[in-house]
């Protein structure tokens, strides 16, 4: 992949938080299906996507896989216990196109060291994440495919610019842990009540609250956890 330089990481809410600018990270364009890294690599670095979007997925000895996370521009990816460098579990590969500035995990170490709040901040992103992958837990076991999926894409939509998802339904079979048929009639439930249009591997949003309403609760528990932790 062809990457560049930015010399300006804006966009992402964390990295607001914790008061760090240019000189502290890398900022690169990832393409979709770029893959940050795999199970069992060495984190060293900590991703912020600026813009896009990360999925974190695991999968089984059998070849099938499913996310069990997704990271945006109010997050981080690779934020480790101690923030020292650990064994990844998951794939985390990029699921929308967009910016994303790296930080070393030595250095976010030693800023977090000499601040506590800083620090304070991350332990709180770390428990979001944690609760995020619970929730995505219950809801995979509870909860019907169309519900699991409007509340993927309204997801998605928060942490995007616009209602135009370039999504392909191979792209959220794999994301909910379901075959191609099931993500199928799933899509179609949806654009059936008007809520999306599925197009050439694009999702567009036709009426986001109804999509909101038409998600299982594990969306709004999952905004909750964040205002809980990270304020607005």
């Amino acid at each position: 992949m062809n990457l560049r330089s930015s010399p300006k990481p804006t966009g992402n809410a964390l990295l607001a938080r914790l008061g760090l600018g240019a000189a502290d990270v890398d900022v690169v364009p990832a393409v979709r299906g770029h893959v940050l890294w795999e199970p069992d690599v060495q984190l060293e670095t900590a991703v912020f996507p600026l813009s896009g979007m990360v999925s974190l997925v695991v999968s089984t000895e059998d070849g099938r896989s499913a996310e069990v996370a997704t990271v945006g521009r109010e997050g981080a990816a690779g934020v480790t216990p101690g923030l020292r460098p650990v064994p990844s579990f998951a794939r985390a590969v990029v699921q929308i196109p967009g910016d994303m500035a790296h930080l070393d995990l030595a250095r976010l170490r030693e800023l977090a060291q000499s601040n506590d709040a800083l620090g304070e901040v991350l332990d709180h992103w770390r428990e979001v994440l944690l609760r995020q992958v619970m929730q995505g837990a219950a809801c995979n076991a509870l909860h019907e495919t169309p519900e699991r999926a409007a509340r993927w894409i309204a997801m998605t939509r928060d942490r995007t610019d616009g209602d135009d998802l370039p999504l392909t339904q191979e792209f959220l079979a794999e994301m909910l842990g379901v075959n191609r048929p099931t993500v199928t009639l799933a899509a179609q439930d949806l654009a059936a009540r008007g809520l999306i249009e599925y197009r050439r591997g694009t999702i567009r949003i036709l009426d986001r609250d109804g999509l909101e309403g038409a998600a299982c609760d594990c969306l709004r528990a999952g905004r909750a956890a964040y205002r809980q932790l990270l304020g607005a």
